[in-house]
């Protein structure tokens, strides 16, 4: 298992695409905190399924933004740091300024700490995903032609499934890319790539 031993903290792990990575870090032998704020209840069910599954998580209600919590500093042990952008980082969608704006912040929040940091052994990825089908796409889902079309702008022909996304995080965190810091990976099918937008 690519994750034994590994202690992962998911926030937002109890919904969507960070459940889907609770569930595969889970699978793959790490001890995972899924940090909520908000749902304990989902939370308790997403930590039973990791459970079912065979893996270990557990929920803690905290909030991530108290900068007084340096771990990584302190523990002089490195560690890795994901963040999950979106394509909107880079590709501009009217009506959404606020939205784009924050995922363009999470890339560039990778770029510098993963070099401020980096000589600590402290990696930063961040992973920006076009169309995944989690609630936030729950109304185009719904309606046929608007999948259609959708589907139909992407080279691969479908929206990304939120274990798609988990499959790289557990990637990410395992051994084998302990070189990759400092950098975005976009997962959208190749949609950014073949159009100018929609």
């Amino acid at each position: 298992m690519l994750l034994t031993g590994k202690s992962i903290i998911v926030t937002g792990g109890n919904s969507g695409i960070g459940k889907a990575i609770v569930l595969a870090a889970a699978a793959e032998g790490a001890n995972v905190v899924i940090d909520y704020r908000m749902h304990p209840e989902y939370t308790a069910e997403v930590a039973a399924a990791a459970g079912q599954a065979g893996g270990r998580a557990i929920g803690v209600e905290a909030d991530v933004s108290r900068t007084e919590a340096q771990q990584f500093i302190a523990q002089r042990s490195g560690g890795l740091i994901v963040t999950i952008s979106s394509t909107h980082e880079d590709w501009p969608m009217p009506g959404n300024i606020a939205y784009c704006v924050s995922k363009g912040g999470a890339k560039m929040l990778t770029r510098t700490a993963g070099v401020e940091l980096g000589s600590l052994g402290i990696r930063f990825v961040n992973i920006a995903p076009g169309a995944v089908s989690t609630p936030i796409n729950a109304v185009t889902e719904m309606d046929p032609e608007l999948l259609r079309q959708l589907n139909g702008a992407i080279p691969l022909g479908r929206i990304a499934q939120a274990a798609e996304i988990a499959d790289l995080v557990v990637f990410l965190a395992s051994d084998k890319a302990g070189y990759v810091n400092a950098t975005t990976v976009t997962v959208d099918g190749g949609l950014s790539q073949s159009n100018v937008g929609l």
